[in-house]
Parts: structure tokens; C-alpha cells; sequence
């Protein structure tokens, strides 16, 4: 439960939600959704959810940087 309430703290607050993103130097882009259960973050694209985990992401940025 508390971790639930964590999640959802994090997900209300979440820099570049529902935003255009590109992660890992331009090799994954999509809207960035929330992060999971598992503290991936979950990106649409194509409309479908794609999940990375921490050690997946080399960087991200919003579209409006690139």
C-alpha cells in the first residue's frame, strides 16, 4: 500500500508526463505515460507500451530540446 502511494506521488509529479520523449541517444522515442510497479518508466509509441528500466536508459529529453 505505501509504495502504491509512492508510485502515485511520483507518477502526479513526473518531469516530461505526457510529453514527447527521446531515451537512449534517439534509439527509443514516444510519450512518456508513468513509471510502473517495477520503477520502470512506460513509454507509448506507436500505440503501444514500452517499458525501460534504469539500467536501459543512457539519457532522455523532452522534444522541445531536440
Amino acid at each position: 500500500m505505501v509504495l502504491k502511494i509512492f508510485r502515485n506521488i511520483i507518477n502526479d509529479n513526473l518531469l516530461y508526463k505526457n510529453k514527447l520523449i527521446t531515451a537512449n541517444d534517439g534509439k527509443v522515442s514516444g510519450i512518456l505515460k508513468e513509471v510502473d510497479k517495477d520503477g520502470s518508466i512506460v513509454i507509448e509509441k506507436d500505440s503501444r507500451l514500452i517499458s525501460l528500466n534504469a539500467g536501459e536508459i543512457e539519457s532522455m529529453m523532452p522534444k522541445e530540446t531536440w
